[in-house]
């Protein structure tokens, strides 16, 4: 029925001279002291959600959102949370493999560009690749003269770039850079087209290469698995269109408790 009345143009049809882009989605696993501290949110959260509210308690959805959140950023890295909550774990797989990763493409002189949307994540980032000399620029929605950094960045030979999936989503390109490693999931697949986008963009020279790092048996892969549905029901009925989705409570009673 819409057919008729939408043009759908795909940038590989317009921009046939645009190199390959290719994409692979890393699984880690957690740590042993990550993974207890994750059951154990879990557990609580799932208690809070299940329980009957007392005779003059009313429930919100805010505990739902609070805990699906707790979740995401334990799968970060458990140093996101409150002592109360992480118990002062230092333990994340997935940072470990990102500076495993980041090593491995900054020694074969890659141009990485590493998107979070927690701004404190890319701080803890940060803080691990300067430890090991890297090369490196910052931006989230507070850096100032973000042009002055962007263009420093296109100019460096080597460099990781570390920007805020929010910042980075509109307004930069980046095509200086091959690699775009996506640090942890969204709800919205659209969000990280546009982060995608900052390098395979026109001007762009080389071969793309897009990691996705999820986290296994976690809220992270059910996000990816959420990514994929919404993404097939896009292609059937606008032919590609991304139409945004709101989480309602119970997509996110769902991510929680199936």
């Amino acid at each position: 029925m819409t057919a008729p009345f939408l043009l759908r143009r795909l940038k590989t049809d317009v921009l046939s001279d645009l190199p390959e882009k290719q994409e692979q989605t890393v699984f880690v696993k957690m740590e042993e002291n990550q993974r207890r501290i994750y059951e154990k949110t879990l557990n609580s959260i799932r208690y809070e959600i299940t329980r009957q509210p007392d005779k003059y308690e009313i429930k919100s959805n805010s505990t739902m959102l609070k805990g699906l959140l707790y979740l995401q950023e334990i799968c970060c890295h458990p140093q996101l949370l409150d002592y109360s909550i992480s118990e002062g774990c230092k333990e994340s797989a997935k940072m470990d493999l990102l500076i495993e990763l980041l090593q491995s493409l900054y020694d074969s002189s890659h141009k990485v560009v590493v998107f979070s949307r927690f701004t404190r994540m890319l701080r803890i980032i940060e803080k691990a690749i300067a430890a090991l000399h890297m090369n490196y620029y910052y931006l989230d929605g507070k850096t100032h003269d973000r042009l002055s950094v962007i263009d420093d960045f296109e100019r460096s030979h080597s460099g990781v770039f570390l920007i805020s999936l929010k910042a980075g989503g509109t307004g930069i390109n980046l095509t200086s850079a091959d690699t775009a490693i996506l640090y942890d999931p969204w709800w919205n697949p659209a969000a990280e087209k546009q982060a995608e986008d900052r390098l395979y963009r026109i001007g762009q020279t080389q071969r793309v290469m897009i990691y996705r790092l999820i986290t296994d048996d976690s809220v992270e892969e059910k996000i990816q698995e959420l990514q994929t549905k919404k993404n097939d029901l896009s292609n059937q009925i606008l032919d590609g269109h991304e139409v945004p989705v709101s989480l309602t409570p119970e997509l996110i009673r769902q991510l929680i408790l199936d």
